[in-house]
């Protein structure tokens, strides 16, 4: 991975940095984008730049190495033993039709 330099599109003008990234790159968390920001690894036209940037088209955008992390997967559902089941159809206080 290395830094990479993207120029901002006419159609994405006007947008703010961190909608920017959230477009170009899903997988990065709006923490992790703000860290990047305020470690000044994320610059506009060379400059350091914060989340809420306004950007113009023909502006250069540094992009850090930024690893190809996923979200974790959803936690898997158990289903429930006879016991377990028992008892929830004790805590139920009304069921209707």
């Amino acid at each position: 991975m290395s830094v990479v330099t993207l120029t901002v599109s006419d159609d994405e003008a006007d947008i703010r940095l961190d909608r920017w990234f959230r477009r170009h790159y899903p997988h990065l968390t709006q923490g992790a984008l703000q860290k990047l920001c305020r470690t000044g690894q994320v610059r506009v036209d060379g400059r350091r730049a914060t989340a809420a940037t306004r950007l113009a088209p023909g502006q250069a955008v540094r992009v850090p190495p930024i690893p190809n992390a996923s979200r974790p997967p959803p936690l898997a559902v158990k289903p429930l033993d006879a016991r377990q089941g028992r008892e929830i159809n004790q805590m139920v206080v009304y069921r209707d039709d």
